[in-house]
């Protein structure tokens, strides 16, 4: 089914577009949230999408994704709209999610996937090891996964986390990155900005863990798109 009819009927359920905006203490996102409770706007940006997953405590795909948006409705309404099949057995893609729901730590973010990488990120990507990334050419996939060897990241995202990683997609402040410093090794670590266009900074979360940059010769080798947090 199509997410905006999820979002639709959460809306009406809520007292309509308006009374929603405001309890979001956002008043003005009624004109967005009305056009997209009509269909009229198919892909919101990533803030849009994950300020509605928040109000109602939707997965943030659900507002992206007709299966996820469909298995959505059946659990919180028991049935389908008329003419909506039920949903089909999981898939790759949907097992991960779940999954990472399981897993995930109360209160702790999943990142949040752009859209358009989500079929090839989640169609068994290849999986990259510290020897590989080091005797990569720079020709492998350009989606790829890794499994995080320490807790540079944690507590949210802990030794063991499957990271997804993009080549292509470019860094954003506060998101892992794939560092390679300049002794061809690899680490994850959180990109910040420098006081320069050209400066960066690869943070780890926790302090005892070294940070890499621009300065010392390090590259970003790949962003993140997925974390899917082991389970204990």
């Amino acid at each position: 089914m199509s997410p905006h009819k999820l979002i639709k009927r959460l809306v009406e359920d809520a007292g309509g577009a308006l009374p929603v905006a405001k309890a979001m203490g956002i008043p003005g996102f009624q004109p967005t949230l009305h056009k997209i409770c009509n269909g009229r706007v198919r892909s919101p940006s990533h803030e849009t999408a994950r300020r509605i997953a928040d109000h109602f405590g939707l997965d943030v795909l659900a507002v992206y994704d007709e299966a996820i948006a469909a298995a959505e409705w059946a659990r919180r309404y028991g049935d389908l709209p008329a003419g909506v099949p039920a949903p089909g057995p999981l898939s790759r893609r949907d097992e991960l999610l779940a999954s990472a729901r399981r897993g995930r730590s109360p209160g702790v973010p999943q990142e949040t996937p752009d859209p358009a990488l989500l079929p090839e990120a989640f169609n068994r990507p290849v999986q990259m090891t510290r020897e590989t990334l080091m005797t990569d050419p720079g020709r492998g996939p350009s989606t790829f996964k890794t499994v995080l060897e320490d807790d540079a990241l944690a507590p949210e995202r802990p030794a063991g986390t499957v990271m997804v990683w993009d080549r292509a997609q470019p860094p954003k402040p506060g998101r892992p990155v794939l560092v390679k410093d300049a002794h061809g090794r690899f680490h994850a670590r959180l990109y910040r900005e420098g006081k320069t266009p050209e400066s960066w900074f690869g943070s780890p979360r926790d302090p005892a863990y070294a940070e890499f940059g621009s300065e010392d010769g390090a590259v970003i080798y790949a962003s993140a798109c997925w974390a899917l947090i082991a389970e204990s």
